[in-house]
């Protein structure tokens, strides 16, 4: 399964935030761990996600400062909860919350094997940034496409390079 979509919550007093019910089983089923995500916001993983995140960063050399950095910064103010609660929603740390400077108003975003949630005034200010990103990432996909069926020199936008 894959997450996508946005969706708008507010964060009531008690600092529970809804699971979009699309995905709510998934995360009933496999439960729940929330973490400090890039570019601060609140990265929320099924267990079995989670899992997988951990053993591809094992792969890496605790001999680097990086991997170590990288170490700390997710399992640091990593919180894990079984499942949702009876409403579909989960519960948000007091750190985590100050790291993504979560207001009331937030949005759960899709992103492939993650949801993130985000302060919804800092998720709408970053939009121009994000198109750009993904124009970049188009662009090598494209490329990576083309190399693949040998059509070396051939740029995506339709010209030659």
């Amino acid at each position: 399964m894959f997450f996508y979509g946005e969706f708008p919550y507010s964060m009531d007093d008690r600092k529970r935030v809804p699971i979009p019910p699309p995905f709510r089983p998934e995360f009933e089923q496999k439960g729940i761990v929330m973490t400090r995500g890039n570019e601060h916001c609140v990265t929320v993983y099924t267990t079995e996600s989670f899992n997988a995140e951990v053993a591809a960063m094992r792969e890496l050399s605790r001999a680097n400062g990086s991997v170590r950095n990288a170490m700390r910064h997710v399992f640091g103010k990593m919180r894990q909860q079984d499942r949702p609660d009876t409403q579909g929603r989960v519960t948000l740390d007091p750190q985590l919350i100050e790291w993504a400077g979560l207001k009331t108003e937030v949005i759960v975003v899709g992103a492939d094997t993650v949801l993130e949630i985000w302060d919804r005034a800092a998720w709408e200010a970053g939009a121009e940034q994000r198109e750009a990103g993904y124009e970049q990432v188009l662009d090598a996909v494209s490329g990576l496409q083309n190399q693949r069926l040998g059509l070396v020199g051939i740029g995506s936008a339709g010209g030659a390079s």
